[in-house]
């Protein structure tokens, strides 16, 4: 998802962190997300991290926190028991597909 919210100008990321853009913001606000104002909570507003075992970055803080949590609540990732892994689901390849224009052909399970 990263690169394709960086892609449309939704999110600025760098070595010192990220931010969205107005568009960016009404995008996930439209999308579900509950955005905070950056620094109202304890957790990082938004910056990009490197995924320790896909080697691969990924939005994380409050920003990827509520894109998780909407996904979860569309049930487009479930939960694998006994695991931090979300599996995602036929409902999530088609909205990643439709909503954030990323093409998931074989069903994934992320950790």
């Amino acid at each position: 998802m990263q690169s394709t919210l960086a892609g449309n100008k939704f999110v600025v990321l760098n070595d010192e962190g990220g931010a969205l853009t107005p568009a960016g913001k009404k995008f996930l606000r439209e999308f579900g997300a509950t955005l905070t104002a950056p620094g109202a909570g304890r957790r990082i507003f938004c910056r990009p991290c490197l995924d320790w075992s896909e080697r691969r970055y990924h939005i994380a803080g409050h920003v990827g926190a509520e894109i998780c949590r909407v996904c979860i609540e569309r049930g487009w990732l479930a939960r694998q028991r006994g695991s931090r892994a979300l599996r995602i689901t036929a409902a999530g390849r088609r909205g990643f597909r439709e909503i954030f224009g990323v093409q998931l052909a074989a069903p994934e399970v992320w950790k």
